[in-house]
C-alpha cells in the first residue's frame, strides 16, 4: 500500500502513466537512425523510457510504501545480579564465585530458544561486564528506572533478581512504580545462620567544632543479639586511646553513649571509633568507624531565634554547619541570656511572634545585619510596627502554597541570585494570603508565584532598619528545598551556597573576600569530591575570572591542578586515590590579580553495605509477591527454571510489524532507473542513433 506525503493525490497517477506512455510512443513511433534495430528492442527501449519518466512524475507525490507483517517475538528475560560488597561478607562467598553464579548463567543460557536472555549487574548503578562484588551501595530503585529505561518500547517478560535483599539506598521499588506489572522473582544468596554480630550504627557529631570547646560525639551501638556481658567501646586518636567506654547489650539491642571531646589545637582531625569483637562474630568491619572534623579558632557568630522549634531552622543549620568560618547556633528566645553585641548576624524564625519579642527590638535597635523568616506562626501585626520599609497584612489568617520567581528587575543586581532560581522548580512554601504593600528603599529578590500564576508580591528582599541591612523571607518550608537538592543532585550544595549567600549580602564582604569555594567537609569514597566557586570583583559583584584553578595535597602527593569548569558557575570532580585529610589551595586569577584561598576537606570510607550482616530474605519475599513473582534459593532455580519454561504467559507472541519505506529514499531504486537509463543508451547508441 501506498501513502502520499498529502492524501487526495491518486488521481494523479493516471495522468502520469498517459504522459510517460505518450512520451514514449511519441519518440519511437518513426525513429529512422533505429531502423536496423530489431522490433522488439525498439519496443523495450520504449518501455523502459516510459517507465523511467513515468517513476520519476510518481515520486513528486513523495510515496512512501507501507507494509504489514506478523513477527514471532521472543519474551525478555532479565537475569539481575547484586554486585555489591554486602553479598561477598557471608561465608558461602567462595562457593557462590565459583560455582552457583555460573552454573545459573548456564542454566539460563539454554533457554535462550524461548527467552531474549539480558544479563546485568548492579549496585548503586546498572552495568553489564564481570560481576566482582565491589559495589559500596545497593539500589534496587534505580535497577529497575534503568531497565524500565533501557526496555522502554519493549517490556520485559520476567525479571530473576539474585541479591541478598539488603536495600540501602534510593527509593525503595517496593512502592515504586516501574515496571510493577513484571513479574520479579528473587533468589536469595547469603547466610541463613544467625550469627552474633555488634555494630556502630550511627555517630552524630559537628563536622566543625571550636577550639577548646566541649563537644558531644553521641555513638550508636546495636546488636542483632543480647550479649550477656559489657562491650567495650573506644575513641583513638591514631593509636593513643582518649577514652573507653562499657556498654551493655543485656536487656537492649541499641544503646547510645556519649563521648565528650575537647579540641586543642585547629586544624582537621581524624578520631575512630572502636567495638571490641565478639568470640564468634563474622563481620568485623562494621565494628570501627573513623570520623574527621575540623577544629577554628574563631567563626563568625550567627544565632537563630525562635519561639518554637521549626524544621527550616535545622535546614539553614545545616547549611551554615558547611562554612568553617561560621558558628552557628539556635537559641529559644526565652532562654538567651547573652550579650546582643556579641553576635555578627541574628536570623529570627516565624518571628515577631506573638510574646518574647524584646530580643528582636533589642537587636534591631544594636545596627547590626538580620534575617526574619516570616510564616503561618508570624504575628504579622507586630512585623508591621518595625519599620522594615514593607507591611503585610493577612486576610482571615488564611495559608497558600507559593513558589518563587526571580525579579529580573532587582535594585542590587540579580546575578549573584540567578543560580537559585534553580529552586522555583522545588516544592512549594507556605506563605500567607495577604496584602503586601513594599517601599522603594526595599529591594525585591524573589517574587510570588501561585500555581501558574507570577503575582508582583514578595517572598524574598532587602529590606532597611535604620543603618542596619536584612533580608525577609516570607514562607514556610525551607527544610524541603533541602530534600529537594539532595534526591535531584544528590547533594545540598545549592541550597547551602543560597543560605550562606545570605551572610554573604548583609556582610561588607564575602566572607572568602573575592573567591568563596563550596564544598563539604567529609565526602565518601563512593563519588568524585564536588567543589564549586564564585567570584568577585573589588566592589564585590559576581564577575567571571579569566581562570580559576584548584591543587590539592595529600600526605605527601600534591596532586595535579584541576581546572573549574566555567558555565553560570565554576565547578570541578575531583577524584582521589584514598581516604584520609587532603588540603587545598585554589586561584583565580584577574585581569590585575589573583586571589588565593587555602582549605581543607577529609575523604572517609562508605561502609554501608557492612552495616548488616545477615541477608534479608523477608524483604525479597515482599518484593517478588508484590511483582507477582516468588522467591527462590539458590538449591530451588531448577524449579524455578522450570517454571519460566513451562509458563504459557512466557511462550513467544506474535506481533504485526508495520515497515514504511520511502521510495525517494530508497537506494535500490535508484540503481534500477540507472540500468534502464544506461542499457536504453547504449543501445541507441550501438544502433547509431546519439
Amino acid at each position: 500500500m501506498f501513502q502520499f506525503a498529502q492524501s487526495g493525490l491518486g488521481w494523479l497517477i493516471p495522468i502520469f502513466v498517459a504522459i510517460s506512455v505518450g512520451f514514449a510512443i511519441w519518440m519511437y513511433r518513426k525513429e529512422v537512425k533505429l531502423s536496423e534495430a530489431p522490433g522488439f528492442l525498439i519496443k523495450i527501449m520504449a518501455v523502459l523510457r516510459g517507465l523511467v519518466i513515468f517513476v520519476l512524475l510518481f515520486l513528486l507525490l513523495q510515496p512512501t510504501y507501507i507494509s504489514n507483517k506478523l513477527v514471532y517475538s521472543k519474551p525478555i528475560l532479565i537475569l539481575a545480579v547484586d554486585n555489591s560488597q554486602s553479598v561477598a561478607m557471608y561465608s558461602d562467598t567462595a562457593q557462590l564465585r565459583q560455582n552457583f553464579l555460573p552454573a545459573l548463567i548456564e542454566k539460563i543460557g539454554n533457554l535462550d530458544d524461548k527467552f531474549d536472555i539480558q544479563i546485568f549487574n548492579f549496585d548503586n548503578a546498572v552495568k553489564t561486564g564481570k560481576t566482582d562484588y565491589s559495589g559500596k551501595r545497593t539500589n534496587f530503585g534505580v535497577l529497575f528506572d534503568d531497565l524500565a529505561a533501557r526496555f522502554e518500547g519493549r517490556k520485559p517478560g520476567a525479571i530473576i533478581l539474585v541479591s541478598d535483599g539488603n536495600n540501602n539506598t534510593g527509593i525503595d521499588p517496593v512502592y515504586g512504580s516501574q515496571l510493577s506489572d513484571v513479574p520479579v522473582f528473587a533468589v536469595g544468596l547469603g547466610d541463613t545462620i544467625q550469627r552474633s554480630d555488634v555494630r556502630i550504627s550511627n555517630v552524630q557529631y559537628n563536622q566543625t567544632m571550636l577550639l577548646n570547646t566541649s563537644n558531644e560525639l553521641r555513638v550508636n551501638v546495636v546488636s542483632n543479639v543480647l550479649i550477656p556481658k559489657g562491650v567495650k567501646l573506644s575513641l583513638m586518636d591514631g593509636e593513643k586511646i582518649l577514652s573507653t567506654k562499657n556498654i551493655s547489650l543485656i536487656t537492649s539491642r541499641s544503646v547510645e553513649t556519649i563521648f565528650e571531646v575537647m579540641p586543642a589545637k585547629n586544624g582537621f582531625w581524624k578520631y575512630t571509633i572502636i567495638i571490641e569483637d565478639l568470640p564468634d562474630e563474622q563481620n568485623l568491619i562494621n565494628n570501627t568507624q573513623d570520623i574527621y572534623f575540623n577544629v577554628i579558632d574563631k567563626k563568625k557568630k550567627i544565632v537563630i531565634f525562635a519561639e518554637n522549634i521549626n524544621p527550616d531552622i535545622t535546614a539553614i543549620r545545616q547549611a551554615l554547619y558547611s562554612n568553617i568560618n561560621l558558628d552557628a547556633v539556635f537559641i529559644p528566645v526565652n532562654e538567651f541570656n547573652g550579650n546582643l553585641a556579641d553576635i555578627d548576624l541574628a536570623i529570627f524564625v516565624q518571628m515577631p511572634a506573638k510574646s518574647k519579642n524584646e530580643i528582636l527590638t533589642k537587636y534591631l535597635a544594636t545596627g547590626k545585619p538580620f534575617v526574619i523568616l516570616a510564616g503561618p506562626r508570624t504575628n504579622y501585626a507586630e512585623f508591621n510596627k518595625l519599620n522594615l520599609g514593607m507591611s503585610i497584612e493577612p486576610k482571615q489568617l488564611l495559608n497558600e502554597y507559593s513558589q518563587i520567581y526571580l525579579n529580573t528587575a532587582s535594585k542590587g543586581g540579580n546575578a549573584q541570585w540567578m543560580t537559585y532560581n534553580f529552586f522555583s522548580e522545588g516544592p512549594p512554601l507556605v506563605t500567607p494570603l495577604a496584602t503586601y504593600k513594599v517601599s522603594n528603599t526595599s529591594d525585591i529578590i524573589f517574587f510570588r508565584k501561585y500555581k501558574t500564576v507570577q503575582t508582583q508580591q514578595p517572598i524574598f528582599l532587602g529590606v532597611q532598619h535604620g543603618n542596619a541591612n536584612g533580608l525577609v523571607f516570607i514562607g514556610e518550608g525551607l527544610w524541603q528545598w533541602r530534600l529537594y537538592e539532595a534526591e535531584k543532585n544528590g547533594n545540598t550544595l545549592g541550597f547551602d551556597r543560597f543560605i550562606n549567600m545570605w551572610v554573604n549580602t548583609l556582610s561588607a564582604k564575602p566572607i572568602d573576600g573575592r573567591l568563596a569555594i563550596f564544598h563539604s567537609l567529609i565526602f565518601t569514597n563512593t563519588d568524585a569530591c564536588e567543589f564549586e566557586a564564585e567570584t568577585y570583583d573589588k566592589e564585590m559583584k559576581p564577575v567571571v575570572a579569566n581562570a580559576v584553578k584548584i591543587a590539592v595535597k595529600g600526605d605527601q602527593t600534591i596532586y595535579s591542578d584541576f581546572s573549574f569548569v566555567t558555565g553560570n558557575k565554576y565547578k570541578a570532580l575531583l577524584k582521589l586515590p584514598g581516604n584520609g585529610v587532603y588540603s587545598y589551595r585554589a586561584v583565580a586569577y584577574f585581569a590585575d590579580d589573583s586571589i588565593v584561598v587555602n582549605g581543607q576537606f577529609a575523604v572517609a570510607d562508605e561502609l554501608i553495605e557492612y552495616r548488616e550482616s545477615n541477608p534479608d530474605f523477608a524483604y525479597l519475599r515482599k518484593l517478588s509477591a508484590l511483582r507477582n513473582g516468588s522467591f527462590y534459593l539458590p538449591s530451588q532455580t531448577d524449579a524455578l527454571l522450570e517454571k519460566l519454561n513451562s509458563t504459557d504467559s512466557f511462550k513467544k507472541s506474535v506481533v504485526e510489524k508495520t515497515d514504511r519505506i520511502e521510495l525517494i529514499h530508497w537506494k535500490y531504486l535508484f540503481f534500477v532507473l540507472l540500468l534502464f537509463v544506461s542499457l536504453e543508451w547504449f543501445w541507441r547508441k550501438y544502433y547509431g542513433h546519439i
